[in-house]
């Protein structure tokens, strides 16, 4: 219960804020309450998008972790569940209580839900290692450097989106504030040109073009396809 509050929380402080924007500009509740309803819907649908993103990140952080406290437990060891039981207290939960004899088909089912392609080949090789045998050093050399790579790309990635958002932010803000200042230094005739509807429903159109391309920006930063990974 408390959780669903504390979820809604931020949806409605933007919706306030939208509203008081909206309204500050175009001198209308009822168009400030028209904007601040679409910010709302904006931000709920945002927000599942952000909750992928952080499962998605969550992911290959694990599954990043798993192999290589692997990797350097099997440097001592010949047995996969011997040195799974070397690191179980350093890895995350989805990786507890696995049984010995079902160590492979448990990171199988893990690798679907994850889809990382990279940790799928790793848990693949495992597989192979266990049934026939071989030199694990060199059959997990590719598994693990492109499940480096996966993680090095998306963080990569999400900083590069992060700039760029930012740098959207910051235009969309310098807007607000050149209304604010024309708002302020020429009252008289700011207030007599949103008296006329067709200019408040002008002023609303490029305030909602302006909210959508910041709204589509922050969608691409959330966004958790990694092609090829």
């Amino acid at each position: 219960m408390k959780k669903g509050i504390g979820k809604m929380m931020l949806p409605l402080m933007g919706m306030l804020i939208g509203t008081l924007i909206a309204w500050f500009i175009l001198d209308s509740i009822l168009l400030g309450s028209v904007y601040g309803i679409l910010v709302l819907l904006a931000i709920m649908f945002l927000q599942k998008l952000q909750a992928k993103k952080a499962v998605f990140y969550h992911n290959i952080e694990s599954s990043y972790n798993f192999v290589n406290l692997m990797n350097i437990q099997m440097l001592s060891t010949s047995s996969t569940y011997e040195a799974y039981e070397g690191i179980t207290t350093y890895l995350d939960i989805d990786f507890s209580n696995i049984n010995s004899s079902d160590l492979v088909n448990q990171l199988n089912v893990i690798a679907e839900e994850y889809n990382i392609n990279a940790f799928k080949m790793y848990v693949s090789t495992l597989q192979i290692y266990d049934t026939d045998g071989g030199n694990y050093r060199t059959m997990q050399q590719i598994p693990t450097a492109l499940m480096q790579k996966t993680k090095v790309y998306y963080d990569e990635l999400s900083k590069k989106k992060f700039y760029k958002l930012v740098e959207i932010s910051s235009l969309f803000l310098l807007w607000i504030a050149v209304i604010a200042f024309l708002k302020f230094s020429i009252p008289e005739y700011y207030a007599n040109m949103m008296a006329n509807m067709t200019y408040q429903f002008v002023m609303l159109g490029i305030l909602v073009g302006g909210s959508a391309l910041y709204y589509f920006a922050f969608r691409e930063f959330l966004k958790n396809k990694i092609r090829g990974m």
